[in-house]
């Protein structure tokens, strides 16, 4: 709770604090990223594999924003424009 109370701030919400000009911010794909990662290796270690294929999906999201980013498609539009 106290992580989430610094992260957020006071006038910062939801979508500022993961959302920036338009994309996931980098610590945020980087995390979708390895959730991914370490659940699609725990799915397969475990012989779970509706585990691994909720973690190829979690870990595809964040390789798509990261690419996103790096053409510079804007996927979210900026806040306050329409």
């Amino acid at each position: 709770m106290i992580i989430w109370l610094v992260l957020m701030g006071d006038n910062m919400g939801f979508y500022d604090a993961i959302i920036a000009e338009g994309n996931f911010k980098r610590w945020f794909r980087g995390l979708l990223i390895w959730i991914g990662i370490v659940l699609a290796l725990l799915g397969l270690t475990f012989d779970t594999y509706i585990l691994a294929l909720i973690g190829l999906v979690i870990g595809a999201m964040g390789m798509y924003a990261a690419k996103a980013a790096m053409v510079n498609v804007k996927p979210f539009r900026e806040k306050g424009k329409c």
